[in-house]
């Protein structure tokens, strides 16, 4: 929205020669024909499911496609590889397949291991987690907050008042959940890293008093909590051994990088905190800012602690999860020192409920 916002205000754009828009709605689409209009030589879309589950219209699609947009349907961005001044210079794709159908028949994509394609790029625009401010209007709102409407004849609960499309979807969490998808295929250790986070921050959550609404944003943080590791090379997120100091610096880029990718997006840019300071640490040994104990966001705080916990109950290349009383013995040793002591308590409450140990990558 903000680069259609840009070409519709005439204000300059560097496009470049080759452009990708992620995303497989009706914006993506705009977006895809509008980098067109504007003289782009090659013009990606990037969506990683088929073309008949694209969110947009079909006829908004096929006129892209006859407009000459290349789409580059079951694939998911992997790594965005830069330049030495920092610009994009080419994105490497993850290829994926339909995947066995699920209780509700529904195919879900899934990557091909050892499969990637690579595009030479001068630039890349996110179109997705789109959304519109709804608590302007006084109306019935779904569980996410849009707009409720009814879906055959676009009615809302204010008389003569219709809506429809981006105005009263949910789509937000499905391309959340995409992008987590997307950076848990990069480490074939830690997939189902980012959603088994996601589920622990939200309990912690839930126990602490947020409200469902906060509990829904604090879990999408923890989906989106690595998000910077698409900038990070495979060869060093996947290293079997130990890491060299360049390469643990390489790694300690990923919370700013991050933050940068999610606050290019309007609707993302909130859930941007999770991403930078979820390896911040309460005695203010973390980084990247390394700042302490309340200075650090509350969402963070508890990602940290939820993050943390399943690090060590995950599998890993040269090891197994740790046994529980391992894990409960850390997170009680953090306490006040990697862990505000409220999240760690919290969390300490959910070990010594968890009697058969399940609470773990299985």
């Amino acid at each position: 929205i903000d680069f259609l916002r840009h070409v519709v205000r005439n204000e300059p754009i560097e496009l470049g020669d080759k452009v990708a828009i992620v995303g497989g709605g009706n914006t993506a689409m705009d977006a895809c024909r509008t980098a067109v209009r504007l003289g782009a030589k090659e013009v990606y879309n990037i969506y990683r499911r088929t073309k008949d589950e694209m969110p947009a219209d079909m006829i908004e699609i096929e006129e892209a496609e006859e407009e000459g947009v290349i789409f580059k349907n079951l694939t998911n961005p992997l790594e965005i590889v830069k330049d030495e001044n920092g610009h994009i210079k080419e994105v490497v794709l993850q290829c994926m397949e339909l995947g066995e159908p699920d209780e509700s028949g529904r195919r879900r994509p899934v990557p091909i291991e050892g499969k990637t394609e690579t595009i030479a790029l001068d630039n890349m625009i996110l179109a997705i987690g789109q959304a519109v401010d709804a608590s302007i209007f006084e109306c019935d709102k779904t569980r996410k907050g849009a707009i409720a409407y009814d879906k055959e004849t676009f009615m809302t609960s204010m008389e003569g008042v219709f809506a429809g499309g981006d105005c009263g979807n949910d789509k937000i969490s499905i391309a959340v959940e995409a992008i987590a998808e997307a950076i848990d295929a990069k480490d074939s250790y830690t997939k189902g890293h980012s959603d088994r986070v996601a589920h622990y921050a939200k309990e912690i959550g839930r126990r602490y008093g947020y409200s469902e609404k906060q509990q829904d944003e604090l879990y999408m943080m923890g989906l989106l909590h690595d998000v910077g590791k698409i900038g990070i090379p495979d060869a060093v997120i996947n290293k079997p051994g130990k890491l060299t100091e360049e390469e643990f610096s390489s790694i300690k880029t990923h919370p700013d990088i991050g933050w940068h990718i999610l606050c290019k997006t309007t609707e993302l840019a909130r859930l941007a905190m999770g991403a930078r300071w979820h390896h911040e640490q309460f005695n203010g040994g973390g980084y990247p800012d390394r700042i302490a104990g309340n200075d650090i966001p509350e969402e963070a705080r508890i990602i940290a602690v939820a993050d943390a916990y399943d690090a060590m109950t995950s599998r890993r290349s040269y090891r197994d999860a740790l046994p529980q009383d391992v894990v409960r013995q850390e997170i009680e040793n953090g306490k006040g020192t990697q862990f505000d002591p409220t999240f760690a308590n919290i969390m300490l409450k959910m070990i010594d409920e968890d009697h058969d140990y399940q609470m773990r990558d299985q």
